[in-house]
């Protein structure tokens, strides 16, 4: 009678808890990158939108203090009227890429608004994000402007909350950026 010696290989079963436990060592460490990958994405957008909201709200800044110092006899109604356009609750595009003729560069929204385009340096180093770009990305920029007088134990004086949105499509599919200022009179 020949007698079968069990000791000399796996059986089915071992073979299979130890490709299960293989499986599972290999799957794991893959996840784990996978979702780091997928936070490192939405980090650097999320980092972008906050810089194109900032973006937005230091050129009204800067329009501000350029019309006070080009002009002594500042008129908070001039600076009102040229934002004019991004009071109502569509909101307005502001191109902050080009400094020459600044004014021209405020626009009303139509509809969602048109998506920012990046652009390059010539010698490829540096980005730059605005309307006039050659190569389109996932970020819309809305600003809205809301302007009012306060009263207050200097007098009267005025202000503008500036509004910057910038919104990008995926993760869970409605991802923004939002930043409040106010600005004042000088």
């Amino acid at each position: 009678m020949k007698r079968f010696n069990s000791k000399k290989g796996f059986t089915l079963i071992e073979a299979l808890v130890a490709v299960s436990i293989l499986m599972v060592a290999v799957a794991a460490p893959i996840t784990i990158a996978q979702k780091g990958l997928s936070s490192a994405v939405y980090s650097k957008d999320q980092m972008i939108a906050s810089y194109l909201a900032q973006d937005a709200i230091e050129y009204v800044i800067n329009q501000r203090d350029q019309a006070s110092i080009n002009n002594p006899a500042f008129d908070w109604g001039e600076f009102k009227i040229d934002f004019d356009i991004c009071t109502d609750e569509a909101g307005c595009e502001i191109d902050t890429v080009d400094p020459f003729d600044s004014f021209l560069h405020i626009r009303a929204r139509v509809g969602e608004g048109e998506f920012i385009k990046k652009s390059f340096d010539s010698d490829g180093e540096f980005e730059f994000y605005g309307y006039n770009g050659t190569e389109d990305t996932k970020f819309l920029r809305k600003i809205n402007m809301d302007f009012h007088e306060i009263n207050n134990v200097e007098g009267l004086k005025n202000e503008a909350l500036i509004t910057a949105e910038v919104t990008w499509p995926g993760g869970d599919g409605n991802n923004h950026v939002t930043i409040h200022t106010l600005i004042y009179n000088r």
